[in-house]
């Protein structure tokens, strides 16, 4: 038994750097939005990390002229797909967290959502690149 209790230890601070990591790539990409709107994206990010849950920011998530809806589910389909977060999962995350972005509603983001081999593909060219 106590040998289960420090693998799971250890694995709960694996999940908890990979979340930390991922989490820290996605607030350097969302640093187009202002201040007050990257914390309540971050909130709402570390809740859905952590807990799977899905909290509304208090404040809508304004369009950027900076930042397509494609690069923002590229941005936070990365982060989670890393996670391990399924894909209905982080299409309820975009929708409800970035209404403004998506108006078409929640199937119609379904169908543009990049696929988790896409957005590797994308994630991995950015890496060479630096």
């Amino acid at each position: 038994q106590e040998s289960v209790a420090i693998l799971l230890e250890h694995q709960n601070e694996k999940q908890q750097a990979l979340q930390q990591r991922e989490l820290e790539w996605l607030a350097d990409k969302i640093k187009m939005f202002t201040e007050e709107e990257q914390k309540a994206i971050l909130a709402s990010a570390c809740a859905f990390a952590e807990h799977s849950l899905i909290i509304i920011p208090s404040i809508t998530i304004q369009l950027k002229d900076t930042c397509s809806q494609q690069d923002l589910m590229y941005f936070v389909c990365s982060a989670f797909f890393n996670m391990g977060k399924k894909r209905n999962d982080i299409v309820s995350f975009l929708y409800k967290v970035f209404p403004l972005y998506f108006p078409a509603g929640e199937s119609a983001l379904a169908k543009k959502m990049p696929g988790l081999e896409k957005v590797k593909e994308r994630r991995e060219k950015e890496n060479t690149q630096k």
